[in-house]
C-alpha cells in the first residue's frame, strides 16, 4: 500500500555536524568517506521506509497493523506460512505442557527426544546420511563453519548470505585462511583451489541464492569439491520445503517433496553438507 501523506515519518537519522562540514573534505574510499556515505543512506532509508523499527501491532495473514494501518506484509520471513499454519498452532499445546517453553539443558548435557526424532525424519526426507538440528541459521554457520573448516581454507562464493560469511569470519578468527571467488564461477573456484592447497578446505555458498532465486550450477561445484577432496558446504534456506526431487513425470517444476536443491538437481550428498 503506498505511504500516506499525512503519516508521520520516522525520525531521520542524523550526521552530526562536524562531520557534516566534512562531507567533501575526506579522499574517496577513506573509511571517513565511506562512514558519511553510509549515514546518508541510512537517513534516506529511514525517510522513505515504513518498517524501519516498526512496531507490529497486529498480524493477520499476510496483512499487519502498524501505526493503526493496515498493510500488506511483503517483509516477513515466514516463507512456507507455517508461523501461522492451524495445525502447527494447534500441536504446540501438548508439547509445551509435556516439555515446557525450553528444552533447559546444552545438547552435549542432555537432549530431550524431540531433536533426536526430528532429526531422524529430517535425515529420512533428505535422503542424506545424517542430520544435525540446529535452533537458526545464525547458530547454524557459527557452529558447522569453524568445525569442519579448522585451520584449513575456506571459499566463499562473493554473493553467499551475510550469515555464512559471518561464520566465514568466525572460522578465520580461529585460525582459518579465507577466499573468495565470484559468484556462482566454477572456474574461478577452480584456480582458487588449485593455489590453495592447505586443508580441509570448505567451500561455502547458498543453495537457493536469497536475491535471485538462482541455483548454483551444483554438478559442476560439487565435482570439484570430490576432484579436489573439499567439502562443499550449501546453505539451504530459500530451497528446502519448496523445490525438492522431481520424477520423469513430474508436472511441476519444483518437485513434490520440498526436500532440497540437492535431490532437486539430482545430486547426492557425497562431499556435500
Amino acid at each position: 500500500m503506498p505511504p500516506s501523506r499525512d503519516r508521520p515519518r520516522p525520525a531521520a537519522t542524523t550526521v552530526p555536524a562536524a562531520a557534516v562540514d566534512l562531507v567533501d573534505r575526506p579522499a574517496p574510499g577513506s573509511w571517513l568517506a565511506r562512514w558519511l556515505a553510509a549515514c546518508a543512506d541510512l537517513r534516506e532509508l529511514f525517510a522513505h521506509h515504513q518498517l524501519l523499527d516498526a512496531v507490529i501491532q497486529e498480524v493477520s495473514g499476510r496483512r499487519i497493523r502498524v501505526d493503526g494501518r493496515w498493510l500488506v506484509d511483503f517483509a516477513s520471513c515466514n516463507y512456507l506460512g507455517l508461523d501461522l499454519d492451524q495445525e502447527v498452532i494447534g500441536a504446540i499445546p501438548g508439547y509445551l505442557a509435556r516439555w515446557g517453553t525450553h528444552p533447559s539443558w546444552s545438547r552435549m548435557l542432555g537432549s530431550p527426544a524431540l531433536y533426536p526424532q526430528i532429526e531422524e525424519h529430517l535425515t529420512s526426507l533428505l535422503g542424506a546420511e545424517d542430520t544435525l538440528l540446529l535452533p537458526t541459521l545464525t547458530h547454524i554457520h557459527a557452529a558447522v563453519i569453524p568445525i569442519l573448516a579448522s585451520d584449513g581454507t575456506i571459499f566463499v562464493d562473493r554473493r553467499a548470505h551475510k550469515t555464512i560469511w559471518d561464520g566465514c569470519v568466525l572460522a578465520r578468527a580461529h585460525g582459518a585462511s579465507l577466499q573468495r571467488f565470484p559468484h556462482h564461477d566454477p572456474q574461478a573456484l577452480q584456480e582458487l583451489l588449485r593455489r590453495h592447497s592447505k586443508g580441509p578446505r570448505l567451500v561455502c555458498m547458498d543453495g537457493v541464492n536469497s536475491m535471485t532465486g538462482n541455483p548454483p550450477d551444483l554438478a559442476a561445484f560439487a565435482a570439484l569439491a570430490r576432484a579436489h577432496d573439499a567439502l562443499l558446504y550449501l546453505d539451504d534456506a530459500h530451497g528446502f520445503g519448496v523445490i525438492g526431487q522431481r520424477s520423469r513425470q513430474e508436472p511441476c517444476p519444483y518437485g513434490v517433496r520440498g526436500n532440497g536443491v540437492v535431490r532437486h538437481l539430482g545430486e547426492s550428498y557425497d562431499h556435500v553438507i
